[in-house]
């Protein structure tokens, strides 16, 4: 069985006042989790941001639309961020705006799949039978799982601890 490898990276975007930020998502995953007000700060109005994609699972018998909904609204000097959680396809188009007085910054992550085909070795081809310690069995070889709490990274993109990220400490960070 072919297990699967996650890779991450920092993304950003700053979405201007009264111009739509129009882009095509690239071959990964764009995960958007939190949105906050400059250091600059032009009035007191609130700001807005809206997001613009099409529908993925029309009605039946319907075409795609288009939907236009708003996804956060920032005040300076009363709620100046927010942690949101928005996932944003892999190439679908999406279109960024902001309606206030202030421009709004985005900050995520990207994050890819990839299969890798398994390595066997002589002790890690074993198959436990359910019988006798789990000890026995060698290394166990899982896919990837999504809540797993922690991974390890690409060559070349290590942390400095060692490479493997911990979500539960990444979570106390925040």
């Amino acid at each position: 069985m072919a297990t699967m490898e996650r890779h991450w990276g920092q993304w950003s975007c700053k979405v201007s006042v009264s111009e739509m930020t129009v882009f095509e998502v690239p071959s990964n995953d764009i995960v958007i989790t939190n949105v906050s007000l400059g250091a600059e700060l032009r009035g007191d109005a609130r700001s807005t941001l809206f997001i613009h994609h099409r529908t993925q699972m029309p009605a039946p018998g319907t075409e795609k639309k288009s939907v236009f909904a708003a996804v956060a609204c920032l005040t300076p000097g009363k709620v100046e961020c927010a942690a949101i959680h928005i996932i944003l396809n892999r190439r679908e188009q999406i279109g960024l705006g902001v309606k206030g007085d202030n421009d709004i910054y985005l900050f995520g992550h990207y994050t890819s799949y990839n299969k890798v085909a398994p390595s066997y070795t002589e002790s890690s081809s074993e198959v436990y039978s359910g019988q006798g310690s789990s000890a026995s069995a060698g290394p166990s070889r899982y896919p990837l799982d999504p809540n797993q709490t922690s991974m390890k990274r690409k060559r070349g993109n290590d942390n400095a601890d060692g490479g493997i990220l911990d979500n539960e400490a990444k979570r106390a960070h925040r």
